[in-house]
């Protein structure tokens, strides 16, 4: 006899009474998150420590290349604000999370895991560089070897002749000095490649748009999750929903596992512990992924929109048969955008956090370690447990870029002279002292590739 899929008593309910958060520096964005979510919260008071928590969250550490560097953006108050809202909707949570861990530290849990540290205008994992073009500064990321090959493509004939070998980064500088902003950016759209303007970022877009909504009863039972993302923000996700009692199955391709699997192993047990393991040999068992997917409350994914698509499985469709169901699509730029990709770094360039540190320095820098998907991640969290309690269904398109973005507002603008007072601070010493990054110990390794086929083909009756 299987164990039942769910614990009826690990299930939360939305408050009757309206939400009352800590006085707490993540407060005015856990309060800002909640009331657009629908969930009441009493108007909150606030501790205003934004600079605290960016010295205390590893980022500051992970930003600059002489010294560490503080930013305006309240990130790092956005980051703990949106674990605060998270877990004022679940008490497990208060209790999964460790009680010693600064929410604020896990945008730079992966730099401590992996020893990585600032790099100026290098990202901390070696894969992209801010480079200048004949009229601008962008930010080419190439973390595979497959990048670089394209890289005649994305180069004009007067330079492809020359074009650089992998990791020659000077070269590659060299090249695209006599390249057009506005081509590159259309060029790696067309070649898969991430490039991101640094010198004019994206223009604001909407953080969360709610597709195709449904409406049925709140839910009875812990969901069941099925994540089909990869990487770093969308396991984040599943990961913190997996605290909340959610059942999470981790869905990956044989072919085409999760490229993390190949990175940190504690970085990796993070994120995916405590998930079970489906692997299918796709797009073969494309019939048996549709099966799994029709049980989903949730579905996570992170993949462009075709490629679900073209093996026969439609989102839309799926939620119009299920009204409650809830697909968390993360992507770089947003759904209607599926041909422009972006890693964690890029996003937030196009964010304009490096134009935010020129601004600051004179030079166009990154800031953090891929600094888009962990905040990404907590915002997807939050968005799709609060949405799943209230049982509003539908499709949640979330971009990297336009998180990073929401991240970046600040309930009290700062004036001009403040900037100018942090100007000075930049360029002389620090205010306060950076932490270095930390991580928590994971609590359960990840499971083998395809650890539990036999089981959830049996529990779940899955087959074409």
């Amino acid at each position: 006899m299987t164990a039942p899929l769910y614990t009826a008593a690990m299930l939360s309910t939305v408050p009757n009474a309206p939400v009352q958060l800590p006085n707490d520096p993540g407060t005015s964005h856990a309060y800002r998150l909640l009331d657009e979510l629908g969930i009441a919260v009493r108007a909150p008071k606030t501790s205003d420590d934004t600079l605290g928590c960016w010295a205390r969250s590893g980022a500051m550490w992970l930003t600059g290349d002489r010294q560490p560097l503080e930013i305006l953006s309240p990130l790092a108050s956005s980051a703990r604000g949106a674990l605060l809202a998270l877990q004022s909707l679940s008490p497990l949570l208060q209790k999964t999370f460790p009680a010693t861990f600064s929410p604020e530290c896990l945008l730079g849990e992966r730099a401590a895991i992996a020893g990585y540290r600032r790099n100026g205008n290098r990202n901390c994992g070696n894969s992209s560089e801010l480079l200048s073009t004949r009229n601008g500064v962008v930010a080419l990321n190439l973390p595979r070897p497959e990048d670089w090959e394209q890289l005649p493509a994305l180069l004009s004939r007067g330079t492809a002749a020359n074009w650089p070998q992998e990791n020659n980064w000077a070269q590659l500088g060299q090249c695209l000095a006599q390249q057009n902003t506005e081509d590159l950016l259309e060029l790696g759209q067309l070649l898969g490649i991430a490039v991101a303007n640094a010198a004019n970022p994206e223009p604001p877009a909407s953080w969360l748009k709610h597709l195709h909504p449904s409406v049925a009863c709140p839910p009875s039972q812990p969901p069941l999750v099925v994540d089909l993302s990869a990487l770093w923000a969308g396991p984040l996700c599943g990961s913190l929903l997996s605290m909340t009692g959610a059942r999470v199955i981790k869905v990956e391709s044989r072919n085409r596992p999760d490229g993390a699997r190949l990175g940190p192993q504690p970085f990796f047990d993070l994120l995916n512990g405590g998930k079970s393991s489906l692997a299918l040999d796709l797009p073969n068992d494309a019939g048996i992924l549709q099966a799994l997917l029709q049980q989903a409350d949730i579905v996570i994914e992170s993949s462009r929109p075709r490629a679900l698509r073209q093996m026969g499985i439609d989102a839309v469709q799926l939620l119009h048969q299920k009204p409650g169901m809830i697909w968390t699509s993360i992507t770089g730029y947003g759904r209607d955008r599926e041909l422009a990709i972006a890693y964690g770094d890029d996003a937030g360039v196009a964010a304009g956090l490096s134009k935010e540190l020129f601004e600051l320095t004179g030079r166009y820098l990154f800031c953090g370690d891929a600094i888009a998907d962990p905040l990404t991640g907590l915002h997807a969290a939050i968005a799709t447990y609060a949405l799943w309690l209230q049982g509003k269904g539908g499709l949640l398109d979330i971009s990297l870029c336009a998180v990073t973005q929401y991240c970046r507002q600040h309930p009290t603008e700062p004036t001009s002279a403040e900037r100018a007072e942090a100007r000075q601070r930049v360029l002389t010493a620090p205010r306060i002292e950076a932490a270095a990054p930390r991580a928590r110990k994971p609590t359960t390794a990840a499971k083998a590739l395809g650890a539990d086929n036999r089981q959830l083909h049996q529990e779940l009756n899955l087959s074409c």
